[in-house]
């Protein structure tokens, strides 16, 4: 309604303005003028037209004046503005606190290889696992039955040929090789207790270090996998992160318990390449979210599988 009513008091100021012009024009033509009922004239009576039409125009000049003002009177003018309180400015976001950052698994990695070198590992890489299994089982059993397990047992021993130790030599060649540049590889070796070792961390210039480390493995006693394991998890601390493939062909026989080993650090994934001993270290894989190879799915394969994780199963260190 207010804007209504600027509308019609803009009109009739705008109207008033063409009528006074329009008077002005008139007034000289007609050599006179009507001011408030008062007749001002400056020309012979004879030169001067008719007044009529111009006094009649001076009324409703008139009559517009005192309507726009009553407009005016109506539509007072709107209030001022009120300021608008600006808002505060934002508070400067506090920093965020460091924390680790994690590269990506492209930019670098790590694993540890843990590898069984104990007297199991001289048994000849044909050797059917079944049978390598069953005889161990019957020299921990003792009696008559276990030593002559233990006779057939030394034979395949001392038999020459190709061994399971020379297999896994082979295979961690390949891995050496051909392995990305970007993944670092830590080495775990281990028997018995007295000889789990950390033989190092290798870069992509030391990979020849790494061949030589595992050349130099020798057949021990026994088989310290818990403790092997162990091992391998602290290196993987202490880098920040990684994975580890585990190599052996049979379950601890140290007294050490591999699966409650694993199941206490179940975000480090164990990926498990069995050689033979039954399924004893399923429970490592399985524990850690890994990979349990049996020796069924190895056949000539076990270069190709162990490159196959050492490329694939690197986790990203965290700096």
């Amino acid at each position: 309604m207010r804007a209504l009513r600027l509308i019609g008091f803009v009109l009739l100021w705008l109207i008033f303005i063409a009528l006074l012009g329009y008077l002005g024009h008139l007034s000289l033509k007609s050599c006179g003028v009507r001011i408030w009922g008062y007749q001002w004239s400056w020309c012979s009576a004879e030169a001067a037209p008719d007044l009529a039409r111009l006094n009649a125009l001076q009324d409703q000049l008139h009559m517009l004046m005192q309507m726009a003002g009553e407009q005016e009177k109506a539509c007072p003018p709107p209030p001022p503005e009120m300021p608008v309180a600006k808002a505060p400015p934002p508070e400067p976001e506090a920093p965020e606190s460091p924390s680790k950052h994690c590269a990506r698994p492209e930019d670098r990695s790590y694993i540890v290889l843990a590898l069984d070198h104990s007297i199991s590992m001289g048994l000849p890489a044909d050797v059917d696992s079944a049978l390598a299994t069953k005889l161990e089982k019957r020299m921990g059993a003792g009696g008559l039955s276990g030593k002559t397990a233990q006779v057939i047992y030394a034979g395949l021993i001392k038999k020459p040929g190709r061994k399971r130790l020379d297999d896994l030599k082979s295979a961690v060649e390949q891995v050496a090789r051909q392995t990305d540049k970007k993944t670092e590889i830590g080495v775990v070796s281990f028997a018995g207790r007295s000889f789990v070792r950390d033989l190092g961390d290798f870069g992509p210039a030391e990979r020849s270090g790494l061949i030589a480390k595992t050349n130099g493995l020798k057949l021990k006693s026994s088989t310290a996998v818990a403790k092997a394991l162990k091992l391998a998890l602290r290196k993987v601390q202490k880098k920040g992160g990684g994975r580890i493939i585990l190599v052996s062909d049979g379950k601890d026989t140290n007294g050490g318990d591999p699966c409650a080993v694993a199941r206490s650090h179940p975000e480090v994934e164990i990926d498990v390449v069995s050689l033979g001993g039954g399924d004893a270290l399923a429970c490592v894989a399985k524990a850690t979210g890994g990979k349990w190879i049996e020796p069924e799915q190895l056949g000539a394969n076990l270069q190709s599988i162990m490159v196959d994780l050492g490329n694939n199963g690197a986790r990203a260190l965290c700096e």
